[in-house]
């Protein structure tokens, strides 16, 4: 289940922002698979992968690092991890943020813009 929701979410190397907001609303829209991921966190030993990246998304941005579009200092799956981990910040097993935000306040349509800056 966990695999599924990162699965169903395209990644566009070209787009690394547009990524990491996609990946946000699939966490705002399935957040009880946001937390059985972090349950699983909690479960296995701290090392090494505890879900492994799809291989065609390292791939596509071994490709873009190649083609110059991505930077290329970075393995490319640690590239990924970097992109994934914004997506994270709002949501419900933040560290930093509730994903609801403030009581009546309306939150994810501002923050799910904040993530392409970072990238730019």
């Amino acid at each position: 289940m966990v695999e599924g929701v990162v699965d169903r979410v395209p990644l566009d190397a070209a787009d690394l922002p547009g990524y990491a907001v996609r990946l946000y609303d699939a966490y705002l829209q399935r957040p009880e698979i946001v937390r059985l991921s972090m349950w699983a966190r909690l479960e296995n030993s701290p090392r090494g992968a505890l879900f492994p990246a799809d291989p065609t998304k390292i791939e596509a941005v071994e490709r873009a690092q190649k083609d110059g579009a991505v930077r290329a200092d970075l393995p490319a799956a640690d590239v990924h991890a970097v992109v994934i981990a914004p997506a994270l910040t709002w949501s419900p097993t933040s560290l930093i943020h509730a994903a609801a935000g403030e009581p009546g306040r309306r939150r994810p349509r501002g923050r799910r813009g904040r993530l392409r800056p970072p990238f730019r």
